[in-house]
């Protein structure tokens, strides 16, 4: 199964999960064996794991950045002692995490676009990112096995590799700070091969992500604190911000527990605050479907703006035709200086919500035309015109920023008119298919289009045979 932020997704094929992060310790043991003879092997192997049972383990985690994203050696200590201090909490009542931690292996290790991409945005690039067992920090996550507006991380149950975002779109940098070690100890988790915790919210494996996230059960350290990685697991998970945290909320005010029974239905204004950058279940965003007025006025109340995204999601599953102009005002509508993030958040996630509901209520293709413009890079170019930088070293987005967060953004658009189902847009993205095929495009460039192009005839498949949320990440 998909983990993730946005939704839920078609069947995947590689394995993956969110939120972590790894490097394993066997990796590192298998660069030796060119030197070592296999007696000699077979001894060392032997005396680690007998310090490791005496003393505890440690997981060392080589760590690998986006170059402009800020993240210096001392940043990552930091990171990786937060999350050990989380295992030496729960280690004071759980014997299997006494003594486990997380240590950086190596200096922090920046890369450019000529090595790895700067976002997560498509299957192909995620197979580049988990070729080693490094930490990936990137700008974006807009895949995981399946369709996210955004997300915390991203890795393989079990597996290598793992990548994460140091900052959610709109969240305050106070949760980003607090949510990034508990991130990195569940995403590591997952490429241990641990599921995620359905049953305790507050659990580091749990699918939805605080910085109160930190409780661990005796299975979870057991995997944690061993050696190897468990066998077998899910196909892929997502980290996802804040529903954990809503719910905890939620917990405190009407004094229901998150094991208990469902509460009470929290307030649509409240509901909206719990910054999920992930979809709930439908059933959740369903009992707000009487609020559907309100919700559409909140989506232009000031009030309201730093969580646009979530009301964008929510509208997906309660929205109807008279949304679909509202939303397209959103994509249509330059991105602004003062709420750059806000209004970027916003973005990701109306192109996703717009196909829902065009899905969910039988929708013509010319009622989602806008998507079709906005799946070219070109029309986002235009829209982030007031963002970029007016010359080199002043404050806003560069050229390379403007071009691959058009490029995100166009990817998006792609998928949102494809979970559309409707027939006319398969038609007319197999048209697009077949020119991308003949066009003079210079081969990388062509690659990646019929990519996008295959992946959105995927999705239309599975949306017009299973409806949209099927295209999801789970």
């Amino acid at each position: 199964m998909f983990h993730m932020t946005l939704m839920r997704v078609f069947e995947p094929r590689p394995a993956f999960s969110s939120r972590g992060v790894i490097a394993m310790r066997h990796r590192h043991v298998a660069g030796l064996l060119g030197r070592l003879a296999i007696a000699g092997f077979a001894a060392f192997l032997l005396s680690e794991v007998q310090t490791a049972d005496a003393q505890g383990i440690d997981h060392p985690i080589c760590v690998r950045n986006f170059n402009k994203i800020p993240l210096t050696d001392a940043d990552v200590d930091d990171i990786l002692s937060r999350a050990s201090a989380i295992l030496s909490e729960v280690g004071t009542t759980r014997l299997p995490c006494q003594g486990v931690k997380l240590s950086r292996q190596g200096n922090v290790a920046p890369f450019d676009e000529s090595v790895f991409p700067r976002s997560l945005a498509l299957e192909s690039e995620f197979t580049k990112f988990t070729g080693d067992a490094c930490v990936k920090v990137v700008e974006r996550i807009i895949w995981c096995g399946g369709l996210v507006p955004g997300a915390l991380g991203c890795a393989p149950v079990p597996g290598q590799g793992l990548v994460v975002v140091r900052r959610v779109l709109g969240l305050t940098d106070s949760f980003n700070r607090g949510v990034e070690p508990v991130t990195w100890l569940h995403e590591f988790g997952h490429t241990r091969g641990l599921q995620h915790n359905a049953l305790d919210s507050l659990s580091v494996m749990a699918p939805g992500l605080g910085p109160t996230n930190r409780s661990i059960n005796d299975s979870e350290c057991a995997v944690l604190g061993s050696a190897v990685p468990a066998a077998g697991a899910a196909p892929l998970a997502a980290a996802m911000p804040m529903p954990a945290g809503g719910l905890i909320e939620l917990a405190q005010a009407t004094g229901v527990t998150p094991q208990s029974a469902e509460p009470a239905r929290m307030p649509v204004e409240e509901f909206v605050k719990q910054t999920f950058l992930h979809n709930p279940p439908l059933e959740k965003l369903k009992q707000y479907e009487g609020d559907l007025p309100k919700v559409q006025e909140m989506l232009f109340d000031p009030k309201f703006a730093p969580y646009r995204s979530n009301i964008i999601v929510l509208l997906g599953a309660i929205g109807n035709k008279d949304t679909i102009p509202l939303l397209a005002k959103i994509i249509d509508t330059n991105i602004s200086p003062e709420k750059t993030d806000v209004d970027i958040g916003a973005r990701l996630a109306a192109p996703l919500a717009m196909g829902t509901i065009a899905n969910r209520n039988n929708l013509p293709e010319k009622d989602i035309s806008i998507l079709r413009s906005a799946s070219q890079q070109g029309f986002w170019e235009q829209r982030l015109s007031l963002v970029k930088a007016p010359n080199p070293g002043s404050k806003g987005l560069d050229d390379d920023d403007v071009r691959a967060l058009s490029r995100d953004l166009a990817i998006q658009s792609t998928r949102g008119y494809a979970i559309s189902g409707s027939e006319e847009v398969r038609s007319k993205l197999q048209e697009e298919h077949a020119g991308t095929v003949s066009a003079a495009l210079p081969e990388p460039v062509r690659q990646e289009q019929l990519s996008i192009l295959n992946d959105a005839l995927k999705l239309n498949k599975t949306s017009k045979e299973m409806g949209a949320y099927a295209t999801f990440s789970k």
